[in-house]
Formats: C-alpha cells, structure tokens, sequence
C-alpha cells in the first residue's frame, strides 16, 4: 500500500510540469534570390527544464511508429533544436550523412516598440534584432508570460507570435497552441 502511494504521490508531481506546445508555420525560400516560397509547420514545446523546436512531422512519424511498431526517421532541411529554459545556448541537430548536434551561443539583442497591433485577442507589441545577419520584426504578447519563440528567437517579455526577416525570406507565425496531457503520454 505505501509503494502505490510513493507512485501516486510521485506520478502528481511530475503531471504539474506540462508541456506547452505551440505550432507555428513556417514559410521560407530556399535561396534567397527566388521567389518560391515553402511551407513547414513547426513545434516549439516549452517543458519545465527545457525547449524544444522541431518540424512537426517529427510528431506525425513518432504517432505512426508508435501505431504500427516501426522505427521510421525523416529528416529534411527545416532547423532543430534544443537549450535548457532561459538559456541561450542551442544545441543544433544537423543531418548530412550523419547527425551531428552543434552548440551555439545565440543571445539576441532586443530593441522595444510602442508599436502595437491585435490579433486573435492578444495584444502585440513590435520589437526588432539584428540576428543572423539579417534584420528581424517580431510581434510578442506580454499575456503569455513565456519568454519564448520559434527557433532561436527568445528572450522577449513574452510570447512571440510573429517573426519576419525584412527581406522577406523567412517568415514565423503561431497558429496553435495547447497543453499536452503528460498522463496520456506517459501511458500511452
């Protein structure tokens, strides 16, 4: 009886650390000097310890192997990344012939706006960087107070929605969030 009290005791403690998933697409060119535009849906999760950004057909093919019992891997040309919570350290995951996993240091310099816009609700407020050798605009909402965005754009007072290189090359945007049910995916 007291073993089965250890586990549930335990088993709550670890259910009040959830996962917040965001879904953000991602439109981007190839090669800057075309006008082709593709499309990617990413994830971003923010765990208690630690972030994460991924395509989302990594979550696609994860649900299909676990189905069918395979272990199936894609792998394309979209980033992947993940650091520790408020950490701006990265640790890039890099396919050629083989994985490799690169650390970066990607502290980012914010300059604030008074710029504000409405979307979905939320008011936005601008902020701009220079990152990457690329001028960025964000849009952030200080009504998630996560300091988090797509790829390696974090560090704002609070949720990114919205990130756009003023080229027009690449291009962030939310168009989902929830919160994963940690008790279906530790039993399922």
């Amino acid at each position: 009886m007291r073993n089965i009290i250890i586990v549930l005791l335990m088993l709550s403690i670890s259910l009040t650390g959830q996962t917040h998933r965001f879904i953000y697409e991602y439109d981007f060119k190839m090669d800057s000097t075309s006008t082709q535009k593709r499309k990617a849906n990413m994830v971003l999760d923010v765990n208690p310890d630690q972030v994460k950004f991924y395509n989302y057909d990594f979550v696609v093919t994860d649900s299909l192997n676990k189905t069918k019992g395979e272990n199936n891997m894609i792998w394309d040309d979209t980033p992947a990344l993940t650091r520790k919570r408020n950490s701006t350290i990265n640790f890039n995951y890099i396919m050629l012939q083989n994985m490799f996993i690169v650390e970066t240091d990607n502290t980012i310099h914010w300059n604030l706006s008074n710029e504000t816009k409405t979307l979905g609700g939320y008011t936005l407020q601008k902020a701009t960087t220079k990152f990457g050798g690329r001028n960025w605009i964000a849009w952030f909402t200080k009504d998630i107070v996560l300091n988090e965005g797509p790829y390696k754009f974090r560090g704002l007072p609070g949720m990114i929605f919205e990130i756009y290189d003023d080229k027009d090359n690449f291009k962030f945007s939310l168009v989902k969030s929830y919160k994963l049910n940690l008790f279906k995916l530790l039993f399922s």
